[in-house]
């Protein structure tokens, strides 16, 4: 019985994909449609996080990129030359910034945008 039903839904779908283009319209499967659909909320969601790096200043993505090797406060004052608390207080800055809420957000939003491998 589920294959007729199926067997069904295929014919229903073609009679309205020939009754679409007989009306001079287009026709889209729907399941085409809702993964053309995902792509694109995938790719708003790229560009919007892209922009939102790309709003840090330089010193800001430098020490975006020195969190994402892993490296403490302690590590950005002394290869900044910056005192413990402006190190800090500049990390904070970014997530804030970002929206994100800690450094393993910071991990997800830098592979999101392709600043590390999907594989990390």
């Amino acid at each position: 019985m589920r294959f007729r039903h199926l067997k069904l839904s295929n014919e229903d779908c073609i009679n309205r994909c020939l009754r679409e283009i007989r009306d001079g319209k287009q026709y889209i499967d729907p399941s085409l449609s809702e993964a053309m659909i995902g792509l694109l909320k995938e790719e708003e969601k790229f560009d919007s996080n892209e922009k939102r790096y790309n709003s840090l200043f330089e010193k800001e993505q430098e020490i975006f990129r020195i969190l994402l090797e892993g490296r403490s406060l302690k590590e950005i004052e002394f290869i900044l030359g910056v005192n413990y608390k402006t190190a800090s207080a500049d990390k904070n800055k970014i997530l804030k910034k970002l929206g994100l809420n800690n450094i393993g957000e910071l991990f997800l939003f830098a592979k999101d945008i392709g600043l590390i491998s999907q594989d990390a």
